[in-house]
């Protein structure tokens, strides 16, 4: 059976030590921190890595408004879209000052129809990889553990499983996509040490 959002809250509950909710509307002090943080740290952790799982495209139409100034062209972002990572066929960090986002647009001289490759913001949970419930449910107890347990020990030793799982989900992720899909991803490791 596939988790669903109350499954990976409550999988993160348990790994800080807290009785489990039975619903998301419950009204329990777990319940109301858990659904506080869910939504904010699954487009967190989803942004985070081009998860394949999470990968959509998109072909979009030139809007009739145009920017004021710098570019002649606009395009509406997806309603769903957490993060642009191909524009073309062009990884967005190689088209550097060729766009701009701003508000839920882009800004460019680039013609229509433009294809854009994007991060979705995924809410059904069948359609998670069982590694990233996991990376979830290590973030979230992380987020939870200090608010329901006031222990920070357990709140630091919490991010230190979130960032196992994260590095593993995201090599098992990694493994099952294309090479161009480890750029970014072998630069933001680094950064960490």
């Amino acid at each position: 059976m596939a988790d669903t959002d109350l499954s990976i809250i409550n999988s993160a509950l348990a790994k800080i030590g807290v009785d489990f909710i039975g619903a998301r509307a419950d009204q329990s002090k777990a319940a109301i921190w858990a659904n506080e943080q869910y939504d904010k740290k699954r487009k967190y952790l989803l942004r985070a890595h081009p998860w394949n799982f999470a990968l959509d495209r998109s072909s979009l139409a030139a809007l009739v408004t145009t920017p004021v100034f710098e570019f002649d062209l606009e395009y509406q972002i997806p309603i769903n879209s957490l993060r642009i990572l191909k524009i073309d066929d062009e990884d967005v960090q190689a088209l550097r000052g060729k766009f701009k986002i701003e508000g839920r647009k882009i800004l460019t001289n680039l013609a229509a129809p433009l294809n854009i490759q994007f991060i979705s913001n995924i809410t059904d949970t069948t359609l998670f990889d069982a590694n990233f419930d996991e990376a979830l449910a290590f973030l979230l107890a992380a987020e939870l553990a200090y608010p329901l347990v006031q222990s920070a020990s357990l709140t630091t030793a919490m991010y230190k499983m979130y960032e196992l799982s994260l590095r593993e989900t995201r090599s098992y992720d990694a493994q099952e996509g294309s090479a161009d899909d480890l750029g970014a991803d072998i630069w933001l490791d680094a950064r960490k040490f």
